[in-house]
């Protein structure tokens, strides 16, 4: 087995073997009128060393004959897989609604993209500098700073529904959402952490490393110029 796991606890992958996957499952059987049952569940522990937490799927299922199996699931930790970990530069106020929209997007997709439209505000503010009355007029400043392409899709995640029109009020009201619009939401602001924010810090660290180079050259030439003149005026 070399099935890759992210852990829900840490967030780090791990690869599933003998020693950190067990599954395993009961036949019940059946009681008078009631279906037969079985019971499933699979343990996976994380092989980062600093965690080694376990994590728990169940699934009951029922047979009644006369119609398909009926499944029950959860899992311990409930909720949702945790969130991609944004680089530690990114300022707390987005990680912090970023992460918790995740966290809640299938309990409550509508508080999920509550979260989401203020993590969008955030980072409109915080990059670019710009602060309108509503999101939406934020979004429309913002039109020239940043490519077409980039701009079209934001512009498209606000003529979704009750999503776009609340954009032009209060971010903080409750949108009664789909899962899938949530999600969407969130896809969007990975993109534009990934555009904006890992862009201009890789291109940070490029620059500062061009001119370390530049300047050690730059001294070393000067050292060799000073061993030269030393030379001349000290002949053997």
């Amino acid at each position: 087995m070399a099935t890759r796991y992210k852990c829900p606890y840490c967030g780090e992958n791990s690869t599933l073997n003998d020693e950190t996957f067990r599954s395993q499952n009961f036949e019940i059987g059946a009681f008078g009128i009631y279906p037969n049952i079985s019971l499933g569940y699979t343990q996976i522990v994380c092989s980062n060393d600093e965690c080694q937490k376990s994590s728990f799927y169940i699934k009951l299922t029922r047979c009644y004959y006369t119609r398909d199996p009926e499944h029950t699931t959860f899992s311990i930790p409930s909720g949702n897989p945790i969130a991609p970990i944004l680089p530690e530069y990114i300022p707390s106020a987005i990680c912090e609604d970023f992460n918790e929209a995740h966290a809640v997007k299938n309990l409550s997709p509508k508080a999920s993209a509550t979260l989401a439209r203020r993590c969008l505000q955030t980072m409109i503010r915080n990059f670019w500098n710009v602060k309108e009355k509503t999101l939406s007029q934020e979004i429309n400043a913002i039109k020239n700073k940043i490519d077409l392409d980039t701009w079209e899709a934001i512009d498209a995640i606000r003529s979704i529904g009750n999503i776009g029109a609340h954009m032009e009020k209060d971010i903080n009201i409750i949108v009664d959402v789909e899962p899938d619009e949530a999600q969407l939401l969130l896809d969007m602001i990975e993109q534009l952490v990934q555009e904006w924010y890992v862009t201009r810090e890789t291109k940070r660290i490029r620059l500062e490393k061009m001119k370390a180079i530049g300047d050690e050259k730059q001294a070393a030439r000067k050292g060799g110029s000073q061993i030269t003149q030393t030379e001349t005026e000290n002949p053997a």
